[in-house]
């Protein structure tokens, strides 16, 4: 059974542990992002200066129990995305940069149907549908505002549903399958 990360934050802000991303909250006017649509950023070519190319970013697995090994600069090889949304972990409108979640676990040769298991720092886990990846342009953000995410701040990387862009996704449930400190996609 997976324990949500919600009660172990609450419980770090009230002890003053753990700093929000106060810093974060409320998208610059100089991001790329244009709320309402997904921008493409870059096609995958440029590295940005603080990656370290052979440290393993995230683990994909396959159906097979294959896996793959993402470094941080074949994770920055993958096309880039900026994505303007709202949801009920940063105030405000805010920038989130990072590949696609679909062209991420395009490795894994995944159907339709499948459903995959997204495993966080923690070994929290939550289960989302492939064709949530499909269907949204649900980014793997590495970046909040034009800001590396760090450990401290939901990274390396943080599932982000475009929850303005679309009224299904502001249901509640879909809160629920943003899971940071992503590690590992693992095909069910």
């Amino acid at each position: 059974m997976s324990l949500s990360p919600r009660p172990l934050f609450s419980a770090l802000l009230l002890l003053g542990g753990f700093t929000p991303m106060a810093a974060l909250a409320q998208m610059p006017a100089d991001t790329p992002c244009i709320a309402g649509q997904t921008v493409q950023t870059s096609e995958g070519s440029s590295t940005p200066s603080d990656v370290h190319s052979n440290e393993v970013l995230i683990t994909l697995v396959g159906r097979d129990g294959t896996t793959t090994e993402l470094s941080e600069a074949a994770y920055f090889a993958l096309p880039q995305y900026a994505i303007a949304t709202e949801n009920e972990y940063l105030e405000g409108m805010n920038c989130y940069q990072g590949p696609l979640g679909r062209d991420v676990v395009a490795l894994l040769g995944l159907m339709p149907d499948d459903t995959i298991t997204l495993t966080a720092m923690n070994d929290y886990q939550v289960e989302i549908p492939y064709a949530h990846l499909a269907e949204y342009d649900v980014i793997f953000a590495t970046a909040v505002n034009g800001e590396r995410l760090s450990l401290r701040d939901k990274g390396p990387i943080w599932v982000v549903y475009p929850q303005s862009d679309n009224a299904i996704l502001q249901d509640t449930v879909y809160g629920t399958y943003m899971i940071w400190q992503l590690i590992r996609v693992e095909l069910d």
